[in-house]
């Protein structure tokens, strides 16, 4: 599972966004920099009460946990790496409508087995 940190008074974009021009929040993986697959249940966003062309968008806050299922090949693969390195892309945005530029997230994972 990855948690997203979000610094009070920020969110990032829901996946799917609300609007086509927004950035998602997306989790990719790799072993030895070569894309697995993993399976991402997104939750639904939450409100924001921030509207552009008529339609609310839709954002994760701090705590917002992103599941992953890992199929069998990929827990082959990551047995014989040893560690799955995870990125996150996500566009931060205040609660007062300022936003970043995509950013990607990147974190390594150990496998203890």
């Amino acid at each position: 599972m990855v948690r997203l940190n979000i610094k009070k008074g920020w969110h990032v974009n829901a996946n799917p966004a609300s609007l086509r021009f927004l950035i998602p929040t997306t989790v990719k993986s790799e072993i030895n920099h070569k894309a697995v697959r993993l399976d991402i249940s997104y939750p639904p966003g939450r409100d924001s009460h921030v509207k552009l062309d008529g339609k609310s968008i839709l954002v994760y806050d701090d705590n917002t946990i992103l599941r992953a299922d890992m199929p069998a090949s990929t827990l082959a693969q990551l047995r014989s790496a040893g560690s799955l390195s995870l990125v996150v892309t996500v566009q931060s945005c205040s609660n007062k409508g300022i936003c970043l530029p995509p950013a990607q997230l990147r974190s390594t994972i150990a496998a203890h087995f």
